[in-house]
């Protein structure tokens, strides 16, 4: 049985407000080599605000897509706002040693869970130590929650949304212009351009 199954038992884990083991419906390509637990990033340790930022570029695009120019317009402000926020120390949220598809880039964590690994078999015990995971997490304990996955011979997955900081800045910038010269459909482009830059990086947790 694959991920399918663990839509009963699993909390999905998309917003960076709290973390929970997800069923994240297909299997990410992974890249990199295995973290230990001791490097396991918590969900605290990533950047909100370009988080948010990502989020308004979304919004921006569709209202561009149904013509609400007004909206589309305080959108795009807010992004380039969080985008370029001085008040935030990116280098804390920079994932580093890790190859990734644009050189000379800063990548940042803006979004981060952990997931079972899709060749789960089903089972009571391990059902029951799922459960048992997440009520650690939601206390806290994350080491804890891995650990008792662990042992019931369950492999945890951490899964983290990468930002290109450069790329992204660059495009919301540009599409802002594209935007001031009535260009729509163009600045709407360089928000999907964006969107593409984001990745997706999953690797195993092993001791």
């Amino acid at each position: 049985m694959k991920k399918s199954i663990l839509a009963m038992t699993l909390t999905t884990v998309l917003g960076v407000s709290g973390a929970a083991f997800a069923d994240t419906g297909t299997a990410p390509q992974t890249t990199g080599s295995p973290l230990t637990a001791s490097q396991w990033r918590t969900v605290d340790n990533i950047a909100k605000i370009g988080n948010e930022a990502m989020q308004d570029v979304q919004l921006a695009r569709v209202s561009l897509f149904n013509g609400d120019t007004k909206s589309a317009k305080k959108l795009l402000s807010d992004a380039q706002q969080k985008i370029n926020d001085d008040k935030t120390d990116w280098t804390k949220f920079i994932k580093k040693d890790k190859k990734t598809p644009v050189d000379g880039d800063n990548y940042i964590v803006i979004n981060a869970s952990m997931s079972i690994n899709e060749d789960y078999q089903a089972s009571d015990e391990k059902t029951k130590a799922i459960k048992n995971a997440n009520e650690k997490l939601k206390k806290g304990d994350k080491k804890g929650a891995i650990e008792t996955l662990k042992l019931a011979g369950i492999t945890v997955v951490e899964n983290e949304v990468l930002m290109p900081l450069k790329q992204t800045r660059t495009d919301i910038q540009k599409a802002i212009a594209l935007f001031d010269d009535g260009k729509y459909y163009q600045a709407n482009l360089m928000l999907l351009s964006a969107e593409e830059g984001i990745i997706l990086d999953s690797e195993t947790i092993q001791e």
